[in-house]
């Protein structure tokens, strides 16, 4: 009896591990885009190419996310932008 308990517990956690590997799959940037974003930005990561996934900065808006080439002057600008804006803000807490 526990031989089946493991092995239904086994086949669980493989079948949970492929699902959490199909919704990373599914959710990377496999193609970025070149026009400037308009919208506020709210977050974003950094996303290294790992086939089909692409290299990209994942902008989070109230869109959703938005993928975007990295090499791009205007992205480079709008992580500093985000960064000092963020950085400011804490050095701002840490003064009150």
């Amino acid at each position: 009896l526990s031989f089946f308990k493991m092995v239904k517990s086994e086949s669980l956690f493989a079948l949970v591990a492929v699902v959490l590997l199909a919704v990373a799959l599914a959710s990377c940037c496999t193609s970025v885009a070149n026009k400037k974003i308009t919208e506020p930005i709210l977050g974003y990561l950094v996303q290294k190419a790992n086939a089909p996934c692409v290299n990209a900065v994942i902008f989070h808006t109230n869109d959703g996310p938005l993928c975007a080439d990295p090499k791009a002057q205007w992205v480079k600008d709008q992580i500093l932008c985000k960064w000092l804006t963020e950085e400011f803000s804490a050095f701002d807490t840490f003064l009150l």
